[in-house]
């Protein structure tokens, strides 16, 4: 996208406003879209009988950055990304949010010999945001030993996805009058008079929307509209501890291949699986035995890792992440590839020249469709900077990210490196 031009279409300002999904990303994105328009029309549709079931279901997630020792685009993004977030979560706390949680810093291990050159250049390039501690500091954070050098986040940690989506939804609710419908799927989008249709298998949700911005994950691009967007499915399976098991001391997120959560009143989870392209959600005795031995395999000598066993895993939780190409969530205005190719000059990706008759481009042809997918892994650490650029564009505000990486999260920039 470096060459490629920045365009949206005028901003709708939109009075009535459907959001499809019921996760992390839905959630935070109502929050901002009312902090903008507190007067607006809002309805989160959810296919499950409850928020946050699916990829935002896990008990505990961490909070922290994605970052590499340069100036990257996805280390700018989630640098950004991670300072807002945090000042987020930490905000809402103070308000009175009842929400699980732990500001205990994340340890990111250099289990390896070869890792520890590449955390010290992450360091040195991100002082702000982090610090390369020793392995005896990392053990004294962590509370046990571990025996690892680490990159330390000491702002990062925890929380309750699901329990945080489903209390800011029940705060919106009160305060806001933020409408939710569970166990609704929507299958078809189509405009009449200028405002979105929704239906499900040939039956019509009886409201119209000014706008509609799809939120949900790896399904992000099942509607006729948003086909063209690449996502991923990458599944991946926590396993939980019982809360008296060895691990328990642990006092700090840690990260290694996988992640072990500090114990959290009835449990503790550590893994997690990656398989990508698929779609089970079921959880397996095999990827259970697999984040076992994942975790004995890095801290082979600890007497606490030799300790665990199959009996201390009391549950299992699978679900699906969507995955961008470049790793890089999607959030932005939707255009038909046949807009892009009519609009966009595929030598240098930015818009053709007007012609003499013409006073400006054409809004895009899918007019208030827009999208905020592919968190990936790092959902809770981008979804709240992600919701609040994204209510800029429907409003037309200044977005908080700056151009280039508006760029990169744009939602149409695939289609143009297509094109190219």
């Amino acid at each position: 996208m470096k060459n490629a031009e920045l365009f949206y279409s005028q901003a709708i300002k939109p009075k009535s406003i459907a959001i499809i999904g019921g996760g992390i990303a839905s959630i935070t994105l109502a929050d901002f879209l009312y902090r903008t328009a507190p007067a607006s029309n809002i309805t989160i549709y959810c296919q499950d009988n409850e928020l946050a079931s699916r990829g935002s279901g896990n008990k505990q997630g961490a909070i922290y950055p994605l970052l590499q020792g340069s100036q990257s685009v996805i280390a700018e993004f989630y640098a950004q990304c991670y300072d807002h977030a945090v000042d987020y979560y930490q905000q809402w706390f103070a308000n009175g949010l009842q929400v699980q949680h732990g500001f205990t810093g994340v340890l990111q291990q250099a289990f390896k010999s070869e890792l520890e050159p590449r955390l010290q250049q992450i360091a040195q390039f991100w002082p702000e945001h982090c610090q390369y501690i020793s392995a005896s500091k990392s053990d004294d954070i962590a509370g046990m030993p571990l025996g690892f050098p680490s990159l330390f986040f000491e702002k990062a940690g925890w929380l309750y996805p699901q329990q945080f989506c489903q209390q800011l939804a029940k705060h919106l609710t009160n305060q806001f009058g933020l409408d939710i419908v569970l166990n609704q799927s929507v299958s078809h989008l189509s405009r009449q008079n200028d405002q979105w249709i929704m239906s499900n298998n040939n039956h019509k949700i009886e409201q119209a929307f000014d706008a509609v911005v799809v939120c949900c994950g790896h399904l992000s691009n099942q509607l006729e509209q948003n086909k063209h967007i690449p996502l991923q499915s990458v599944r991946g399976q926590v396993s939980q501890l019982q809360p008296n098991s060895s691990l328990a001391p642990l006092k700090t997120v840690v990260c290694h291949k996988g992640y072990i959560t500090p114990s959290q009143r009835e449990h503790q989870c550590f893994g997690a699986t990656f398989i990508k392209d698929n779609n089970d959600e079921t959880a397996h005795l095999e990827q259970q035995i697999q984040n076992l031995n994942q975790l004995k395999k890095v801290y082979v000598d600890k007497e606490w890792a030799n300790q665990l066993s199959q009996q201390d895993i009391i549950d299992n939780k699978a679900a699906i992440r969507a995955m961008s190409p470049d790793h890089i969530p999607l959030a932005g205005e939707l255009f038909s590839n046949t807009w892009i190719k009519q609009q966009v000059d595929k030598n240098t990706g930015k818009l053709r020249r007007l012609k003499p008759e013409e006073s400006s481009y054409p809004n895009s042809d899918l007019p208030g469709l827009y999208t905020l997918t592919g968190l990936g892994a790092r959902g809770l650490t981008s979804a709240p900077l992600l919701a609040e650029h994204l209510s800029a564009v429907l409003f037309g505000l200044p977005s908080p990210f700056n151009q280039r990486l508006q760029k990169v999260i744009s939602a149409n920039r695939f289609q143009i490196k297509h094109l190219k």
